[in-house]
Order: structure tokens, then C-alpha cells, then sequence
């Protein structure tokens, strides 16, 4: 997960586009707001994986990739199950927002009926649709680009 926000982040892919499935829970986008966010029975856990937000303030800002949106400026899609427990929509919500307002080209799609990855066929049809789309678009407007 760190290359990927690292290659997001810094810029360093210019002629290749990169897929990020996550099924592991660390797809977070603010470290305070997922802390919170989970229920009080994980904090011990929490603490030991990500930080205390009072304790380890400095290490959870560092860690956020909330932290570095300004150098992320590559188009993104972001697939996001409205009912996750582990990664909630919200923290998906921050990223997008953030990234909009910042004025980068953001695709979205919230699947109302799903959770921690996708269940249901239909919706996996739908995620690679709007997956193999995404890269369609931004394959042909990189190669228009090439071309001026």
C-alpha cells in the first residue's frame, strides 16, 4: 500500500496506471478519523497498528495519506461499499472531497448495497465496467496528449 501512495503522491508514473484492491482494512484515508471510526473494542488494537491520536499525533499525520493530497494529481477512481465496517465510506468521502476541491479528476462509485469488497455479481460487473472505462478514458486522453 505504501508504493501505491507513494507513486500517487509523488508523481512517479507517468506512462503506467496502477490498481489498488483492497480487502485488508488499510485503505484509510485520515488515521484520526478511522480511529474513531472503529469500534471501542478495536482501540487496543488500533493503538499497537496505527497510534494513539493524542500520543502519536506527529507519526498518524505522517502516516495519513490525507497528508499529501496536493502532490497526488493523477486521475483516480475510487470504488467504495457504502456499508463497510472496516474502511466506512466516510473515509473514502474525505479523499474525494479533498481531491475535488483541489480541482483533480476524481471518479467515484459507491455501491449502496455492498460492504468490505463486493458480493454480489452484478456489482462486480459493474466495478470492472467503470474500472476497464476509467482506463479507457484516461489511456486515450494521455495518448491525445502525446500527440500535440
Amino acid at each position: 500500500m505504501a508504493d501505491i501512495w507513494h507513486c500517487c503522491c509523488t508523481g512517479d508514473i507517468p506512462s503506467i496506471s496502477v490498481l489498488s484492491l483492497i480487502y485488508s482494512g488499510s485503505a484509510t484515508s485520515n488515521l484520526f478519523t478511522f480511529y474513531t471510526s472503529v469500534p471501542a473494542f478495536w482501540r487496543p488494537l488500533m493503538e499497537k497498528w496505527v497510534g494513539h491520536p493524542e500520543r502519536d499525533q506527529e507519526k498518524m499525520t505522517a502516516d495519513s495519506p490525507i497528508t499529501y493530497l496536493e502532490n497526488m494529481t493523477r486521475p483516480m477512481l475510487i470504488i467504495q461499499g457504502a456499508n463497510d465496517p472496516r474502511v466506512v465510506k466516510e473515509e473514502s468521502d474525505q479523499i474525494v472531497d479533498q481531491l475535488k476541491d483541489l480541482g483533480r479528476d476524481i471518479d467515484y462509485l459507491v455501491m449502496e448495497d455492498e460492504g468490505h469488497g463486493f458480493s454480489k455479481q452484478e456489482n462486480k460487473v459493474m466495478a470492472f465496467t467503470a474500472i476497464f472505462s476509467f482506463f479507457e478514458k484516461h489511456r486515450l486522453s494521455a495518448a491525445a496528449g502525446a500527440l500535440e
